[in-house]
């Protein structure tokens, strides 16, 4: 199925086929994936492509054939691979800029797809390297005001608690077994007084799946640097946490950032669960961003051909409530309580606002492309609690508290 995504972004892309048709399959697909048997799916299927599903086999072999030829040559120069697949994403930015908002979703979701499954990261490239195991681990006698980095290239990491005292990494690399030294290995811990880095030795020729297992205490900074990978984090609190990455998601799992809390990618998504701080900057590029039982004091978002929604936020502390992204919707959930109050602006093209708090309207500006809201709330001098409100986006609707 994945296979099947791919060929559709590959043919609309072309210019192959139309958006119309490019929705008819992707939904055609989606239909398969949630029917209980694969028999109806196929029935469904057939029923939405009519006469276009020979066509689409014929392609779809064709484009397999293309995608494996492609890969082999990935061979000897993987590390280029994630410039040359930013690149692309660009391009399909472009192209999604012209399509309706429901068209561009689909695609991006394929496309998230097909970069977080296991085949298409181990696809033929790594088919002539061997698995390799690494473990680093670091006894720490102070952890209060301590600073952590790791980095990685082309590859998941994942960040957890444990019990123990120290520091420990676990890494399954894919290499060519010709130029692996066991005597020699890929990860190098780095200590001194300020805090330990952990990195790669090497910075090509390799793919590699870390664990990075942390004490249950105050640290003073995480720092993750990825390149062309996902980043995983859970259970982790700190006064500070950067995360930089790119074509690849960055998910944060019931975790306390005392003071900033920074992530950054580029052709993936956000994900934010359970999460406790004071300022949090998110920022992405053709990707989503969904947030879900935050309580923060400054929220900050900014994404590109994606959706932002925010769900079960808590009020109490939040001071300011900045979004924004381009063809794709914005959703705060959560109604306002009656004795807080907002100041907003918000502004869409080719969508509609909806706002739940009644609003003093200082501007509104409604044409046919262009609709614009500046306010306030009522009585807004008496309320016990403000919120500063800024949401942006084009293409796209606007619907908060």
């Amino acid at each position: 199925m994945k296979e099947e995504r791919l060929l559709i972004l590959k043919l609309l892309k072309d210019g192959k086929i139309t958006e119309e048709e490019a929705e008819k399959l992707l939904s055609a697909l989606e239909e398969k994936k949630d029917r209980p048997t694969f028999k109806s799916a196929k029935q469904k299927f057939n029923e939405s492509l009519g006469s276009a599903e020979e066509t689409f086999q014929e392609k779809q072999k064709a484009f397999k054939k293309d995608f494996e030829e492609n890969f082999e040559e990935l061979e000897d120069r993987f590390e280029n691979y994630g410039e040359d697949f930013s690149k692309k994403m660009n391009r399909l930015g472009g192209l999604i800029a012209h399509t309706s908002t429901s068209v561009a979703d689909k695609i991006l979701r394929s496309v998230e797809e097909a970069l977080e499954s296991q085949e298409f990261q181990q696809y033929d490239v790594f088919s002539k390297r061997e698995t390799f195991h690494e473990t680093l681990e670091v006894p720490i006698s102070d952890l209060t005001n301590y600073r952590v980095l790791v980095s990685s290239v082309n590859g998941k990491v994942k960040v957890e608690s444990w019990e123990k005292d120290c520091i420990k990494l676990k890494a399954k690399i894919q290499m060519n077994a010709e130029n692996y030294q066991e005597e020699c290995l890929i990860y190098e811990a780095h200590v001194d007084e300020e805090g330990l880095e952990l990195s790669p030795r090497i910075e090509k020729g390799f793919y590699s799946f870390l664990t990075l297992y942390l004490p249950k205490v105050l640290f003073d900074s995480l720092k993750v640097v990825n390149r062309n990978g996902s980043v995983f984090i859970e259970d982790f609190e700190g006064k500070h946490l950067d995360v930089q990455t790119q074509n690849g998601a960055i998910q944060l799992h019931k975790s306390t950032i005392k003071d900033l809390g920074k992530l950054k990618t580029k052709n993936s998504k956000i994900l934010l669960h359970r999460v406790h701080g004071e300022e949090l900057i998110l920022q992405t590029k053709n990707g989503k961003i969904l947030c879900e039982n935050l309580d923060a004091k400054t929220l900050d978002f900014k994404t590109s051909l994606g959706n932002i929604g925010i769900d079960e936020l808590s009020y109490e502390r939040l001071e300011r409530l900045h979004i924004q992204t381009t063809n794709g919707n914005i959703k705060v959930f959560d109604p306002l309580p009656e004795d807080y109050g907002i100041r907003i602006l918000a502004q869409t093209k080719n969508g509609s606002i909806e706002i739940g708090p009644e609003l003093v309207l200082i501007e509104d500006q409604q044409d046919r492309n262009n609709i614009r809201i500046n306010g306030r709330s009522k009585d807004l001098e008496e309320m016990e609690h403000t919120i500063d409100v800024q949401a942006y986006t084009t293409n796209g609707d606007i619907i908060l508290f």
